[in-house]
C-alpha cells in the first residue's frame, strides 16, 4: 500500500501538472468574455445611433451656382455629430480602447468621405443621399460587430472543447512516463487536437482580420502566449516522457 507521503506527493504532482498545462484556458476564456461585452456594447451603441439618424429630417440639396454653393451650413449635420458622440463614443470602454476625436473616429469607422461630410466646416446638406450613406455605414458597423460576436462564440467553443480534451489527457496519466504500448495512441490523440485547432484558425474569416492568426494576436497578444490550445498541448508534450522506438 502506498504511504500517505507517496500519495500526497503524487496528488501534488498531478495538481501541479494540471495547473501548468491548463492555465492558459481560464485566462483566454476571460479575455473572450471581456471582449464580447465590449463588442455587445458597441453593437447596441451603433443600433441606437442608427435609430437616431433615421429620425433626423432631411434637408433639400444645396444648389451650386457660378459663385459657389448657395445656402447656409446644414442645421441637421450637428445632430448627426451629437448622436455619434452620445452613442458610439459614450460606451464605457471608449476612452480606454479608442480615445479618438469625433472626426478621427468617424473616419476610422465610416471612412474619409463621411468624415468630410460630418466635419463642422462642411457646407453639405443632410440630404436623403447623405442620410443613406450614414445609414449604410452604421449598418455595416452593426454587421461587423454581429460577425465578431459569432466569431467569439466559435472561439469560446473551440477553447472549451480543447480544454476538456487536454484535461482528459492529464487525468489519464499514471505518471510522467507513457507506457510503450500506449505511446502512439496518446501522441496521435494530442496531434488530432492540435490539427483540429489549426484547421479552425486557418478557416477563420472575420471582418477586420484576414485570418485566424491575426484574431489570436488581437485577443491574446498581451499574454505570454498567443495560442492557448497549442501552448497547453506543448506544455503537456514537454512534461511527459515518451519511450523511444
Amino acid at each position: 500500500m502506498a504511504s500517505t507521503a507517496e500519495y500526497d506527493s503524487s496528488t501534488q504532482y498531478f495538481e501541479s501538472l494540471r495547473g501548468y498545462v491548463l492555465s492558459p484556458f481560464p485566462t483566454a476564456l476571460r479575455i473572450i468574455s471581456h471582449e464580447r461585452e465590449q463588442v455587445k456594447a458597441e453593437l447596441r451603441a451603433f443600433e441606437t445611433f442608427l435609430d437616431r439618424v433615421e429620425e433626423i429630417e432631411c434637408e433639400p440639396p444645396q444648389w451650386r451656382h457660378a459663385d459657389g454653393i448657395d445656402g447656409a451650413k446644414s442645421r441637421k449635420l450637428p445632430k448627426v455629430r451629437d448622436a455619434y458622440q452620445q452613442t458610439v463614443m459614450s460606451v464605457g470602454h471608449y476612452d480606454d480602447v479608442y480615445n479618438n476625436t469625433l472626426l478621427a473616429d468617424v473616419e476610422a469607422e465610416f471612412g474619409s468621405e463621411l468624415a468630410a461630410v460630418v466635419h463642422p466646416t462642411t457646407e453639405t446638406s443632410f440630404t436623403e443621399r447623405t442620410r443613406g450613406l450614414v445609414v449604410t455605414a452604421a449598418k455595416n458597423s452593426i454587421q461587423q460587430r454581429t460577425a465578431m460576436l459569432e466569431r467569439l462564440d466559435a472561439e469560446e467553443q473551440s477553447l472549451e472543447t480543447a480544454q476538456e480534451q487536454i484535461r482528459d489527457f492529464v487525468e489519464e496519466l499514471d505518471g510522467a512516463h507513457i507506457p510503450y504500448w500506449y505511446a502512439k495512441t496518446f501522441l496521435t490523440r494530442i496531434d488530432e487536437v492540435a490539427c483540429n485547432r489549426q484547421a479552425m484558425i486557418r478557416r477563420t474569416r472575420t471582418s477586420g482580420f484576414t485570418n485566424g492568426h491575426q484574431l489570436c494576436e488581437y485577443l491574446y497578444g498581451d499574454e505570454q502566449w498567443t495560442y492557448p490550445v497549442l501552448t497547453g498541448l506543448g506544455r503537456l508534450r514537454e512534461t511527459i516522457v515518451v519511450p523511444e522506438k
